[in-house]
């Protein structure tokens, strides 16, 4: 989920070749809607992220009735991108929560967590940068904040894939019936 590190690689890739990819830019385009006022340098690549939706939406999506396992795939990767933005969603409101109990504000961060400047501490509760594990657990223990609330636990769509494909093999009926409740949620 490190929003800025994905953005700057999929904008030298130049292209956006799988639907997941193309909702995940959806999710980033919406958050740097609201930085993009601020910061000429996001309001650049922002257009440019833009560019590459449109590409994606005119090469995968303009070919006549999607297939039902096209529009499948499509509701898959939208559901996973929106799962994946709720919960920075929800961690930043977590983290704001804590901050306000303990009587701070979001640049005292920039001391407890050693990072250089606001922008930056903006950009990591917001999720465009990743947390180190250093700083999950600077919050964790100095705020209280449950590590379920840090740390997603969504999985890629080729992990769940690679755990569809297993499942079987396994020597566990727990383990598969586990696997088969995360693929099929």
């Amino acid at each position: 989920m490190d929003a800025i590190k994905n953005l700057s690689k999929l904008l030298k890739k130049g292209e956006i070749s799988t639907e997941l990819e193309f909702q995940r830019a959806t999710m980033l385009d919406r958050t740097l809607k609201l930085m993009s006022k601020e910061n000429s340098s996001i309001r650049e690549q922002r257009g440019k992220l833009r560019q590459l939706l449109v590409d994606y939406e005119a090469k995968h999506w303009n070919d006549g009735e999607p297939s039902d396992e096209k529009v499948a795939q499509s509701d898959l990767a939208t559901s996973i991108a929106e799962t994946e933005h709720a919960f920075k969603l929800a961690r930043k409101r977590i983290i704001k929560e804590k901050l306000k109990e303990n009587g701070l504000k979001q640049k005292d961060l920039l001391m407890l967590l050693g990072h250089a400047n606001e922008s930056y501490i903006s950009e990591l509760i917001n999720g465009i940068n990743p947390m180190t594990l250093s700083d999950v657990a600077v919050l964790h223990l100095l705020l209280g904040i449950e590590l379920e609330d840090l740390v997603p636990t969504i999985l890629d769509l080729k992990v769940l894939r690679r755990l569809s494909g297993v499942k079987h093999k396994m020597n566990s009926p727990k383990l598969e019936e586990r696997i088969g409740e995360l693929v099929e949620a």
